[in-house]
């Protein structure tokens, strides 16, 4: 009886351990698919054709504050990954609409070779290339950044970003 009892007890902890350590690497998992949506949706912009150009370029002109950069619909697209504090920097640092990655060149663009360093929890280095087609060459431009990722009303996001953007 009193084996079982033991036994029972020990089974429950060791239950629980696995399932704590199990929840903290999910968290990395949920965080790394955060931060490569993001990236494929921050680059996409490289994609835009001119007539989606257009229509950035004619809200950006349209806008009479710094927070009016919410209303373009690219914009939106980040609302499930970046938290508000996050998205007000890169509107307010004119990253998000980014004018300068107009470049009607530019036919591919894709991620390769992301790499993830943890610096500790919820926060990474992050390398990755950027494979382009651009008037049918293939170019290939390497680049790090460091994101913090929060959860907010149980929902992983990105807090900050520091790091070159490679069309700042």
């Amino acid at each position: 009886m009193v084996k079982k009892s033991i036994l029972s007890s020990l089974l429950i902890v060791l239950t629980f351990l696995v399932m704590v350590g199990c929840s903290g690497n999910n968290k990395e998992q949920e965080d790394k698919k955060v931060v490569e949506d993001f990236l494929r949706r921050y680059y996409s912009q490289l994609l835009f054709t001119p007539d989606e150009w257009v229509k950035v370029k004619t809200s950006v002109e349209q806008m009479t504050s710094d927070s009016d950069f919410k209303n373009i619909e690219f914009v939106s697209e980040f609302d499930d990954l970046l938290t508000e504090t996050c998205l007000v920097r890169m509107g307010k640092n004119r990253l998000i609409p980014n004018l300068a990655m107009e470049n009607p060149e530019i036919k591919m663009a894709e991620l390769e070779d992301i790499e993830y360093l943890v610096l500790e929890e919820g926060k990474y280095k992050i390398s990755y290339t950027l494979k382009l087609e651009e008037k049918n060459e293939e170019k290939k431009i390497a680049n790090i950044i460091e994101v913090s990722v929060i959860s907010i009303n149980e929902k992983r996001l990105i807090d900050s970003i520091f790091g070159d953007f490679l069309w700042e």
